[in-house]
């Protein structure tokens, strides 16, 4: 391609950037063509303040006070970026070394965080069952808070990087698919429908191979071939809230816990069924640690 992103640990000025830019630009242009376009990724990885021009750190304003390195920063990051931009186009005659290493200061923390020794739930109960469920019968309106508790595991057992605690879902039926019908007449006119239209939320069915509204409709309830959960929210998203707690008194000394798991029904949200999911991990007596999920019973949200 034609861009490169220069990742600078440091936060340059307008000057500094364009030098930077230059520089850049200068090393690589024959090997990249005239159309490259250079962009300067500020605060990348670390920070190491201001970077500032010789000229500004001399005034000794803002940014040039700031630059904490000297009035030679600047020609510092250019040689070394020079060199890097011209390694990367040209890796074979122009090798890097490995450089030094971070230290690795690991082995020196100390943490007074008592460790998980193991998770449990009360009898006849499971991870991820249901403590405290949604109000079953109520309609939800946007503005309105829905809740459940679950029964659960302590959250540093699994940070869950790059998945959920929680979500919160949409039902979504999937009805019968157009080559799902007995009638052969029915077959061709329906050869030239999108499967699409057959992918509804909730107000189409599959009734004795006839397509019916169930709006208004009476009489049998619609065939339902399977239903699709469509994740809406997780614990990434503002509506939500997740809260670990363990009950009761002597809370260290407990093995217990259950997981609150919030939802603030945004407006505009579209009506429908949804439910709240609840994911995890507990760790068992002997020291392994074991995945769970659970959710609570459908509920409708209506429009306001």
């Amino acid at each position: 391609g034609d861009l490169l992103v220069a990742a600078v640990p440091a936060e340059f000025t307008t000057m500094s950037g364009r030098r930077l830019r230059k520089v850049i630009e200068e090393s690589v242009k024959s090997s990249m063509g005239p159309n490259m376009v250079v962009v300067v990724a500020g605060l990348s990885n670390t920070y190491s303040s201001y970077v500032a021009t010789e000229e500004e750190y001399s005034s000794q304003r803002y940014e040039g006070a700031s630059t904490l390195y000297g009035p030679y920063t600047l020609a510092a990051y250019l040689a070394l970026y020079k060199t890097l931009a011209e390694a990367l186009v040209d890796p074979e005659h122009s090798p890097l070394p490995s450089g030094p290493s971070p230290p690795d200061f690991s082995h020196r923390l100390l943490s007074f965080m008592p460790p998980v020794i193991t998770d449990t739930v009360p009898p006849f109960r499971h991870f991820g069952g249901i403590h405290t469920d949604v109000q079953r019968g109520h309609s939800y309106k946007p503005g309105e808070t829905v809740t459940a508790i679950f029964h659960s595991g302590c959250p540093r057992n699994s940070l869950r990087t790059n998945g959920t605690f929680l979500t919160v879902e949409r039902k979504r039926k999937v009805l019968a698919d157009k080559s799902d019908h007995s009638s052969p007449v029915l077959s061709r006119l329906l050869s030239h429908v999108p499967q699409a239209y057959f992918n509804v939320v909730e107000d189409i069915s599959f009734l004795d191979g006839n397509l019916l509204s169930t709006m208004g409709r009476k009489g049998k309830p619609p065939i339902e071939k399977s239903a699709i959960w469509d994740i809406i929210y997780d614990d990434n998203d503002w509506s939500t809230k997740f809260h670990w707690y363990r009950p009761g008194s002597l809370k260290e000394l407990r093995s217990q816990s259950l997981a609150k798991v919030s939802w603030d029904i945004p407006v505009g949200t579209i009506p429908g069924t949804y439910r709240l999911c609840h994911f995890g991990n507990y760790r068992h007596f002997i020291g392994t640690v074991h995945e769970f999920s659970g959710k609570s019973s459908d509920f409708r949200v209506d429009s306001e």
